[in-house]
């Protein structure tokens, strides 16, 4: 007899987030993985000491070579049996960074009618973004932050659905550079933006962050010594990895981090959830 999914609302989804998350952790710390709280997570510990009210992931940073160490380890020693690792190192991903899945649920979600249908993950999701080495200089940095996000845009035309935009005229504008994109395709332009990304070592720059997905700019970009002088913070109620500069990195995205923003900007995913017990 086959089981009947479940619905989930957003504590139950918010709950089946911070298991996965505590079994990557401890996943990371029995085989000396580096890994630390970023983006709205983090910001979610250090303000909330929880979930963002409002938000349905969690998002982690890897130093790159724990990153790629963490991929292969997945690959050999699954993380638990109902979780999946997917990224692009094996075709199972076309985003530029690492996702764990949860294979016991089926999502629906706004931005599916934009991506192609064997792009999308319609699973619940944590994001394992890699973090790489960033250049000396405020000028070499605000040229990684150009071409990084160039290339970003044209890996999210490369999936995306011909004719497919917020309105008809921009759906009819986009034609043109989707048609490049997609010649070129998502496995080169992630390729080259892995390579572009990994031009510094995480363990000898001065400055290291984000930048295949660095959605923040040069806010990303933090100490090294500062970063990896891990600190423990609070999330739903257990602890997790946080970088040393927490402060000054939630200040460097986010500003005023401890003030709310105006309702209209509390947005998520819009995830629906079903699971199968």
């Amino acid at each position: 007899m086959v089981s009947k999914e479940r619905q989930l609302d957003k504590a139950q989804v918010q709950k089946l987030l911070v298991e996965m998350l505590q079994q990557f952790a401890d996943y990371c710390e029995k085989h000396g993985l580096r890994y630390y709280l970023v983006g709205g997570t983090l910001l979610g510990a250090v303000r909330h000491k929880g979930f963002i009210p409002w938000d349905d992931d969690v998002d982690v940073g890897m130093p790159r070579p724990d990153y790629e160490r963490f991929l292969e380890l997945a690959h050999k020693e699954p993380i638990h049996k109902d979780y999946q690792v997917i990224s692009s190192k094996d075709g199972s991903f076309f985003s530029p960074y690492a996702q764990m899945v949860h294979k016991r649920t089926r999502v629906e979600r706004p931005t599916s009618k934009c991506i192609k249908e064997e792009r999308q993950v319609l699973k619940v999701f944590m994001d394992i973004f890699p973090q790489d080495g960033w250049p000396d200089t405020r000028k070499e940095a605000k040229k990684v932050v150009r071409k990084a996000g160039f290339l970003r845009f044209l890996n999210i035309e490369a999936r995306a659905k011909l004719g497919q935009g917020t309105t008809w005229l921009r759906a009819m504008l986009k034609i043109p550079v989707l048609l490049l994109a997609k010649m070129i395709g998502s496995k080169r332009i992630i390729s080259y933006l892995e390579r572009y990304a990994t031009r510094y070592a995480y363990d000898s720059s001065k400055y290291v962050g984000a930048i295949t997905n660095g959605l923040y700019g040069i806010g990303e970009r933090c100490k090294r010594t500062e970063v990896t002088d891990f600190a423990q913070v609070e999330f739903e109620g257990k602890k997790f990895q946080a970088p040393g500069c927490w402060d000054s990195y939630l200040i460097g995205i986010y500003g005023d981090y401890m003030e709310l923003p105006p309702e209209n900007k509390r947005v998520n995913h819009g995830l629906k959830v079903w699971i199968v017990p």
